[in-house]
């Protein structure tokens, strides 16, 4: 940091509009700043505290130091890393929209981050805000490393502020939680007819288990005529010799993962992983690749709708079951708007 980067943080900022209002959502207090312009961009600014998960923090730092592993031998399992993950799992709130009288303001990107990560920019945001009047009773005295600041970028070029009545509206986009489950299961290749009951006391049912070859799979892709309208046989080409080069490492040509297809309601989701995987430490891997498998099956359970999981593990092609666990369930929460 120098003076002349200061100086410019601080005219970049052409103009500020304080709102000073508090809201929550779940276990999380915010508190809307207001406005501000760099040029004709516009933004809004928001701090967010959760003070349970700031304990939780608090608590997984004491615990690894009880725990200290002096000969830095010990590798926690997948199972150990991803239920140590899902204490900090806290739904993310992205506005996709503000109202206000006649004025609709529209988002396209966000960002949320550490007060105290080191960027200066947000400080003199803040500092800004205080010149121009801004107080905020609910968050005087919490440090920095517990506070976050949110900054919401809003569509269009604005040389003056919108007209921002006494009353707003905010709308979000969805937003996800993953609960843990840990719900033993045997998977059988060919046809299944499992029900199996959630912690949400909500019922999933397994209705089919298949080796899936994923070489095919890309195959179809790289061959269906949708794809060849849109690249040339030559961008074809290297797609394909691209994939094969990342994705061979992960699973060799001759072997399999598991295509699982199972019934749930639209907002939930199941993660099926191998006991034995969950039960090791992960494997570093070179590269990371995620696929999408849609059925054109027709759900048997009124209200649920199909979907698929993958357990990207590879196998043989005379695999005819594996010990798995349906280990989180994902949830998607569709926020109710908040009048400020």
């Amino acid at each position: 940091m120098d003076i002349n980067l200061l100086k410019e943080y601080i005219n970049k900022i052409s103009e500020i509009r304080i709102v000073g209002r508090d809201f929550s959502f779940g276990e999380t207090d915010f508190h809307f700043l207001g406005f501000y312009r760099e040029e004709s961009n516009l933004y809004a600014v928001i701090l967010s505290y959760n003070e349970e998960l700031f304990e939780k923090k608090e608590q997984a730092k004491i615990d690894a130091i009880n725990a200290c592993d002096l000969d830095c031998t010990y590798n926690p399992t997948v199972r150990e890393s991803e239920r140590h993950r899902l204490l900090f799992d806290d739904p993310i709130l992205h506005i996709t929209k503000l109202v206000s009288g006649d004025t609709k303001l529209d988002s396209h990107s966000s960002s949320c981050t550490l007060l105290e990560n080191g960027i200066d920019e947000n400080v003199i945001l803040l500092a800004e805000f205080i010149r121009a009047g801004w107080e905020c009773e609910k968050f005087r005295f919490t440090p920095f490393d517990r506070l976050y600041i949110n900054k919401v970028a809003f569509t269009g070029e604005y040389t003056e502020f919108p007209d921002i009545s006494e009353k707003i509206t905010l709308s979000f986009a969805n937003t996800s939680k993953r609960i843990l489950a840990e719900i033993p299961v045997s998977v059988e290749i060919g046809t299944n007819d499992k029900k199996i009951e959630l912690p949400s006391d909500e019922n999933i049912y397994i209705r089919e288990a298949r080796l899936l070859d994923m070489y095919d799979e890309m195959e179809q892709l790289f061959s269906s005529e949708r794809f060849r309208e849109i690249c040339t046989p030559e961008e074809i080409e290297k797609q394909r010799e691209n994939f094969i080069e990342n994705f061979s490492p992960c699973c060799p040509k001759g072997k399999y993962y598991i295509a699982i297809e199972y019934e749930a309601h639209e907002n939930t989701s199941v993660e099926i992983k191998l006991k034995s995987v969950l039960d090791s430490p992960p494997i570093e891997k070179e590269g990371c690749m995620a696929f999408i498998i849609r059925s054109d099956s027709a759900p048997l359970h009124d209200g649920l709708s199909v979907k698929t999981a993958i357990i990207d593990t590879p196998f043989d092609s005379d695999t005819k079951s594996v010990e798995a666990e349906i280990f989180t369930v994902s949830v998607t929460i569709s926020p109710d708007n908040i009048t400020l």
